[in-house]
């Protein structure tokens, strides 16, 4: 019937307001909000869904719906607003979505302009549409004051449906409004673009490794008659069966069919060329022949000069990728390595006194006529050198020495020890006291006892290891201290680094009688680095010892600039610029020093042993070698991440 001849009432019928319509169209909802919100312009409920007093109501309601899906929860694709409106539990989610997305000519995932009340506007009549399976038609509650031009021309523009535009002004994924625009007016670049897929990209990704191989094989003569090339083999030239041939077809063809519905998205293409060149790990010869067979695999080269040079890529980014990630495993393995339990000079003194303590309870003595030996040999090492008249300190010791060697039940562990420990501090330790050489003789002879009874008895080897580490990280610390007081009596404290060389120094000086005894090799090593210094250290110190105002060439320096001896040419500038460097290299020296002590340290505590210090496997380091060594192994299906296929262009085929 033509418009013109219709009443009112047939008017009306036509656009829906004589008819049953829709739950969201009755109910001026056309989005089916439900009415567990007190929504601006409700006017009731029909059980679960709000009632609006007009559907300019509930247009406004779902507008600031989609602002909040946008503001507070982040949502700005169909894909999040439809998963959250629509959930999967009670929804055919994914069809909402790809109506939607159709509607808009857009990828479900692009980002939408949220902040655009015409891309809400955009979004909601879409969704109007598939909520209520129909297109919203604009409002005609108030037809009857209406007239009948105005009547037709809204019954005219009813069928009209928003036209969706690509602003390519701002954003490739900005949508700008345009209504009742005919479809003839769209450009060709404004048409809807083709929704890109991760799964079409695998399945292409696959297949170019897979076909680069088949075209290979057909350059190769008689390989399709034994069943390599494309073409039939000899079973199906006798039979004549083509299944073969057809399947290869087949999946050609639903190959551009999928490529015409769909952009193949790159991710989903480099995982498909993992894919498809993880057959070439089975090649003998290591990484670099797989990486070349896959580089070729992946090579997009026409000619054979191409395919050549893109196999060399493959092979040279395969033994990159390998050395890459050999060195990534290890510096993983080891930073998620734990380092060793060093204890402290405190914690250390702890261990051994209880280490002392578990061997007395264990019931060991050193026998009366082994302790009355030893105390015997030292009562004569000191008669020999002028006895009381001369060493009277050292003549008391060794009588303090026979006592307990000579007292019943024999001599327990604890007690010499702690007469060793005398015989440290009141003989040996003093500086410059003149019976400290007979000190350390008298502490010889308790040493060689210990040591021959430590041959066989477990507990006391242990704890005398503990006391060897403590004795030799206190002569240290002993050394250090000297070393840090002689720094600060100074004005400047700026030769802080070659004190502590000074002090160290006799430790390892085989003529000195200071040297540490019993140092193992990494010992005298870490010792003997701390005296010399580094490379780098070293000349810090020279850099330090000539530009520092707080040395000598410094010192020299200030004076000739501030007396006047280098004025000329603008040379006074430069010089003075050059203390604050000096400062700073006499800083680094003295840190550098710092830390080689901190090592050495850390050694003695160890027990000597370089080994000892070696970071402890933990179980995140030994998985990281794992995944390393498993990543490396598939270096050859890596090379796809940069060979990655060139475009194709429209209408032409993907090898």
């Amino acid at each position: 019937m033509n418009p013109e001849d219709m009443t009112d009432e047939q008017l009306l019928a036509a656009l829906g307001e004589g008819a049953q319509q829709p739950r969201g169209i009755r109910n001026n909802n056309p989005l089916n909000l439900e009415a567990s919100v007190p929504w601006n312009g409700m006017a009731g409920s029909d059980g679960r869904f709000a009632v609006f007093n007009s559907m300019d109501d509930g247009l406004a309601a779902a507008d600031r719906n989609l602002q909040t899906y946008a503001t507070k929860h982040g949502l700005n694709t169909v894909e999040g607003v439809i998963g959250r409106w629509a959930p999967a539990s009670e929804n055919d989610t994914g069809a909402y979505v790809q109506f939607v997305s159709n509607r808009l000519g857009v990828d479900p995932r692009a980002p939408l302009d949220m902040n655009d009340p015409n891309v809400r506007q955009t979004l909601a009549m879409a969704m109007a549409e598939h909520e209520n399976g129909q297109p919203l038609a604009q409002p005609a509650a108030d037809l009857s004051g209406m007239s009948d031009d105005e009547l037709l021309a809204q019954l005219g523009g009813a069928g009209d449906t928003p036209v969706v535009e690509i602003n390519k002004s701002t954003h490739p994924d900005h949508l700008a409004w345009r209504s009742g625009q005919d479809q003839g007016d769209v450009r060709p670049e404004d048409l809807p673009r083709k929704p890109k897929s991760q799964a079409a990209g695998f399945a292409v990704g696959v297949n170019q490794p897979l076909q680069k191989a088949q075209d290979l094989l057909d350059g190769i003569p008689g390989a399709d008659l034994l069943g390599f090339g494309s073409g039939p083999n000899i079973v199906e030239r006798l039979t004549g069966d083509r299944t073969r041939q057809e399947a290869a077809a087949g999946k050609d063809a639903w190959l551009e069919g999928l490529q015409d519905r769909f952009t193949p998205g790159k991710i989903g293409e480099f995982a498909g060329n993992m894919v498809g060149t993880l057959p070439t790990m089975a090649l003998p010869g290591g990484v670099v022949p797989q990486g070349m067979a896959a580089g070729a695999l992946l090579s997009q080269a026409e000619d054979a000069g191409g395919l050549v040079r893109d196999a060399a890529v493959g092979g040279l980014t395969s033994a990159g990728a390998a050395i890459g990630l050999g060195a990534a495993g290890d510096f993983a393995a080891k930073a998620l390595s734990k380092a060793p339990k060093i204890m402290n000079p405190e914690q250390l003194h702890t261990a051994m006194k209880a280490a002392y303590k578990a061997v007395d309870d264990s019931g060991f003595v050193f026998s009366p006529a082994k302790a009355k030996a030893m105390a015997a040999e030292i009562e004569k090492l000191v008669a020999d050198k002028g006895g009381r008249a001369l060493y009277g300190d050292a003549w008391n010791m060794a009588q303090r020495v026979k006592a307990l060697a000579g007292q019943k039940g024999g001599l327990p562990i604890t007690q010499l020890e702690d007469l060793r420990g005398q015989i440290y501090e009141y003989l040996v330790k003093p500086a410059g006291g003149k019976e400290a050489e007979l000190g350390r003789a008298m502490r010889t002879k308790i040493d060689d006892l210990i040591g021959g009874e430590a041959k066989s008895n477990v507990l006391l080897r242990e704890a005398r290891d503990l006391y060897s580490r403590f004795s030799k990280m206190r002569t240290v610390t002993d050394e250090l201290g000297s070393a840090d007081l002689r720094t600060s009596a100074a004005y400047s404290g700026a030769n802080g680094d070659n004190t502590i060389r000074q002090r160290l120094r006799p430790l390892v000086d085989p003529t000195s009688g200071k040297r540490i005894k019993n140092a193992t090799a990494d010992e005298v090593k870490a010792v003997k680095k701390v005296v010399a210094g580094t490379f780098g250290q070293n000349r810090a110190r020279e850099l330090g010892a000539l530009l520092d105002p707080r040395k000598l060439g410094g010192k020299l320096l200030t004076s000739g600039v501030v007396g006047g001896g280098v004025t000329s040419g603008g040379a006074t500038l430069p010089l003075l610029a050059g203390l604050p460097v000096g400062m700073l290299a006499t800083t680094v020296a003295n840190r550098a020093s710092r830390k080689n002590v901190d090592e050495l340290l850390q050694l003695l505590a160890a027990g000597g042993s370089k080994s000892a210090l070696t970071k402890l496997p933990t179980r995140a380091s030994q998985a990281a070698e794992q995944v390393s060594e498993t990543v490396r192994k598939a270096v050859p299906a890596s090379v796809a991440g940069l060979l990655l296929p060139r475009p194709v262009k429209k209408g032409e085929r993907r090898p």
